[in-house]
């Protein structure tokens, strides 16, 4: 099963940090098992969904995602 690989800096501004790989079903759902907000793991899966392998979302607290889904 592939899974997406995500830093952040969510919770430690200006200093990107490893928090995860979750798995990724076949209906692009991650898996909900990092300490993050449910508004990233949403923007991910609709990235994912939409057809990016890759890519950085911003939540409005300014907190940066960066993802690459690993299949």
């Amino acid at each position: 099963m592939p899974n997406v690989r995500i830093s952040t800096d969510w919770q430690h501004p200006g200093d990107m940090q490893w928090s995860g790989a979750p798995l990724v079903d076949a209906d692009n759902h991650v898996e909900r098992s990092l300490p993050i907000p449910e508004e990233a793991y949403q923007r991910i899966e609709a990235a994912i969904a939409g057809g990016h392998l890759e890519g950085d979302i911003f939540l409005k607290d300014r907190s940066r995602f960066h993802w690459f889904l690993d299949r």
